[in-house]
């Protein structure tokens, strides 16, 4: 079994680049393996069967460590930075609260979901320790708002059961894909949908034109440059962010020692915050 952290690195890298190489080929073999299998569930899937087939043993590994406390920080970074607030204020208002619904919907819809189960099938539930319920579902409504990495966030804030984490990654997959199919229909019929709900897409339409006439007069080939900067951005806020949370953690645990079972106390929640 393989258990240097550098040889089991450079084979996940080379897993996921394969995945997303063959994602984009036009050759029919992968292009029906994509149509039902997400690429996402590919980069989960994957990597997990060198565990379960014994190739790796990541027992003592320091990857997760690694992961959690830089790349995922850097990541996250570099997506807040690429968000264009200044595209977003031209939907309107309406557009914003919308989203904010929206956000507050999957939040609450999680613990409602948990009070329904525990009065319909109470042993069903677990409360205590790493495979709580409770912590999936945290996990589940990171991503939810904010994506893949937003989950994997999650994961380290609360400290989810991987078992766990597994299950949920499922079913996140299960049904973005239903709500996803979903969406498609509904936008093959979106004007005689928005004409029967009097909907106004104006605003929505202005957007996709200035996003569309920006992605073609912005689009040019990375250079070193560019690479230096993303390597500057990106890990810079991360030191600056572990920074923060050497601070705050301690101060939190020191001076408000009750806010422990918000994560305040968690260096990885100061380092996300």
């Amino acid at each position: 079994m393989i258990t240097q952290d550098p040889v089991i690195f450079g084979l996940l890298a080379t897993i996921i680049g394969l995945v997303f190489f063959t994602s984009t080929s036009s050759h029919p073999i992968w292009r029906q393996v994509y149509r039902f299998i997400p690429v996402m569930v590919m980069c989960y899937v994957l990597p997990s069967l060198l565990n379960t087939l014994n190739i790796v043993d990541t027992s003592h590994s320091q990857l997760n460590s690694i992961s959690s406390n830089y790349l995922m920080p850097a990541c996250l970074a570099l997506l807040i930075i690429s968000v264009d607030i200044k595209a977003i204020l031209l939907l309107g208002p309406k557009i914003v609260i919308l989203f904010l619904l929206g956000s507050f919907g999957v939040i609450i819809g999680g613990p409602l979901t948990l009070l329904l189960f525990s009065y319909i099938a109470p042993e069903s539930i677990n409360w205590v320790g790493a495979d709580a319920a409770w912590r999936g579902m945290a996990t589940l409504a990171g991503n939810w708002v904010g994506g893949t990495a937003n989950q994997l966030a999650m994961k380290e804030v609360y400290e989810v059961d991987d078992n766990l984490f597994a299950i949920m990654i499922s079913v996140n997959v299960v049904y973005s894909a239903i709500w996803m199919s979903f969406l498609l229909i509904c936008a093959n019929h979106a004007k005689a949908i928005d004409k029967t709900i009097g909907a106004d897409a104006s605003q929505f339409n202005q957007l996709v034109n200035v996003t569309e006439n920006a992605s073609k007069t912005k689009l040019q080939l990375p250079s070193l440059h560019s690479y230096m900067q993303i390597f500057c951005v990106a890990f810079g806020v991360t030191g600056l962010a572990h920074f923060g949370a050497d601070i705050l953690a301690p101060f939190f645990a020191e001076h408000y020692p009750a806010t422990e079972k918000y994560s305040f106390t968690s260096s990885f929640f100061g380092l996300l915050f």
